[in-house]
């Protein structure tokens, strides 16, 4: 009798079915959320690489006894898990990504607790977890071509593995400029900048003479007066160069025009730089007069910035001279920027509606749901009627344009939004006679995020103060920073003239970027990245390197005595729980 024996069927590899479905599965996905196909087809491209040298190093090279094999085993799962859950966030994101040109590379522990707890939303959790499950139950599934695949793969895995890690070298190394590169950064910038130097730093400084760099704090209240029944309105713009900034005003017409209408009450710095390119670090500047030598966004901040918001700041001034105070803000709760001060009022969303079809709402971060500015002009116009005969200083920090999101849903660059919003609140002061002892100023936080080469003017950014008593436009071509925001406004409205307090500053780049940059009046500059304790040379002019080293060094050693001053103190943001709870009583009510 002849047996006949069934065909043998390829025997199932669950963990390469994994590492082959991830990878097509989180390419649909970046096609849902963004069509830039370039970047998305590199990073495609890149993560295939980085499935297969876990699959190949994790499972397919394992000859060992059982129990050892299983070890692998369960360690290739947990990081096949890690990586689908960071490329599906990275694929959610991946048109901020884009804008930002970020990478992986430069991340660290800080930063990405700050992006788990506060960046990403509960419902993205939920949907990457979702994508998970079904790439592990599709994975069960019996295929023939599925089979086939797997027998073909496994014949040349090789092969395949050494092409797409090659290809993704490649694209690392020599695309940078044109998609999202997700590793090898220091490669990338030497790649690209001829001029890049690499020097060693020692800290051999002692700053205890000068104890803060560039303090313009307010040491004594007393000391300083202010003109009463006056109302200052400042208004910090989202991220915008000073070149961003005039290039859009003159696109504007001119019957639509704010800036155009107010050009000869106005006063336009045209040499102002940031400190930070951080919006919380650069704001805290500009109110504490105190320079902040480090990238934001870092776990125990108030280790580091403690010192700083204990200081003297532009809240309290005022108020000390009997001005109500207000913070204004379209996000939906305080955030640390503005609630970190001692406010008389507060601004702030009553109710975030994410399909409000009159305004523009994104719940694009976890920690920040937020509108569009124009939804509290109502409650901006009210406070300033029921105010109108007391002294007001009043700052709102912009939300719209805060993401790319905020911008494609604009239509347009957030300039010609702003000139709308300041031109409807210039009409409103003029129609109720509140013109006459009104300051506003426009500046920006900070100037182009985004992790390319960065040029000078990516610092520079827009300060103009406009009064109906100026008689004719005025420009100020010193250099002035975030750091003598205070000093330039006591001093306008005391009528002097604006008295320049250094003739240098640092600028720290955004978290996460290592950036640092210095420039001076004579227009001498350095840019760079620092990292640890060498600092890689990207641009200079009128420095030799042993003055970068030397002001470098002088910097580390700043930083060194800020973080161990402020560790001794406990200021965690003393006003928070406190201007949170002010703004639910408002709710309530």
């Amino acid at each position: 009798m002849i047996s006949i024996r069934p065909k043998k069927q390829p025997k199932k590899d669950y963990y390469l079915r994994l590492t082959l479905l991830a990878p097509f599965v989180l390419l649909i996905l970046k096609l849902f959320f963004s069509n830039h196909y370039l970047a998305i087809f590199t990073n495609f491209v890149i993560e295939f690489a980085v499935y297969l040298t876990s699959y190949l190093l994790l499972v397919h090279f394992i000859k060992t006894r059982f129990i050892l094999k299983e070890m692998f085993n369960f360690l290739f799962l947990l990081v096949f898990i890690f990586n689908t859950l960071l490329f599906a966030a990275n694929s959610i994101y991946f048109n901020d990504l884009v804008s930002l040109k970020y990478n992986f590379a430069q991340a660290n522990k800080e930063n990405v607790l700050f992006v788990i707890k506060q960046i990403i939303p509960l419902h993205y959790y939920i949907l990457m977890f979702v994508l998970l499950g079904i790439i592990f139950l599709f994975a069960r599934v019996n295929m023939k071509g599925f089979d086939v695949l797997e027998k073909q793969v496994k014949r040349h895995i090789f092969l395949i593995f050494l092409t797409f890690l090659t290809f993704s070298i490649i694209l690392s190394l020599f695309s940078y400029d044109q998609v999202v590169n997700q590793y090898g950064t220091t490669l990338v910038y030497a790649a690209n900048n001829l001029k890049n130097k690499e020097i060693n730093l020692n800290i051999t400084h002692n700053v205890t003479v000068n104890k803060w760099l560039f303090d313009n704090s307010i040491k004594n209240y007393t000391d300083v007066s202010v003109p009463k029944n006056q109302k200052i309105l400042v208004f910090v713009m989202e991220q915008t160069t000073l070149d961003a900034f005039l290039e859009a005003v003159n696109d504007i017409p001119e019957d639509k025009n704010f800036f155009k209408l107010t050009y000869n009450q106005s006063i336009y710095f045209k040499n102002y730089y940031t400190q930070n390119q951080d919006s919380r670090t650069s704001i805290w500047d500009m109110l504490n007069s105190v320079f902040i030598p480090f990238e934001c966004y870092l776990s125990n901040w108030n280790k580091y910035y403690g010192s700083v918001l204990s200081s003297n700041n532009l809240v309290q001034f005022f108020q000390s001279k009997g001005y109500k105070t207000v913070a204004v803000s379209s996000v939906y709760t305080p955030n640390l920027i503005l609630a970190a001060y001692p406010w008389d009022d507060l601004i702030y969303l009553k109710e975030f509606d994410e399909n409000n079809p009159d305004f523009i709402c994104l719940h694009e971060f976890e920690f920040q749901q937020g509108c569009e500015d124009k939804i509290l002009l109502p409650d901006i116009k009210k406070f300033l009627l029921e105010n109108k005969n007391k002294s007001i200083f009043m700052l709102q920090e912009l939300i719209a344009g805060h993401g790319e999101d905020f911008v494609k849903l604009l239509g347009r660059h957030q300039i010609y939004y702003y000139n709308d919003y300041f031109l409807e609140i210039y009409n409103f002061l003029k129609e109720n006679d509140l013109l006459e002892n009104t300051n506003i100023i426009i500046v920006s936080d900070h100037g182009n995020k985004g992790y390319e080469l960065k040029r000078l003017s990516d610092y520079r950014i827009p300060l103009v103060i406009i009064n109906q008593n100026i008689k004719g436009h005025l420009d100020v071509n010193e250099l002035f920073t975030h750091n003598d925001f205070k000093n330039i406004l006591i001093d306008f409205l005391n009528g002097k003239p604006f008295k320049k307090r250094v003739n240098s500053t640092y600028i720290i780049g955004q978290t996460a970027s290592n950036e640092l940059a210095y420039v001076d009046d004579r227009g001498n500059y350095f840019l760079g990245l620092l990292k640890s304790n060498d600092f890689i040379l990207k641009d200079s002019k009128g420095f030799s390197l042993d003055d970068i080293k030397e002001k470098i060094e002088l910097l580390l050693a700043y930083r060194n005595l800020m973080q161990n001053e402020s560790m001794q103190q406990n200021n965690y943001c003393k006003y928070c729980d406190r201007n949170l709870k002010l703004v639910e009583s408002k709710r309530v009510s």
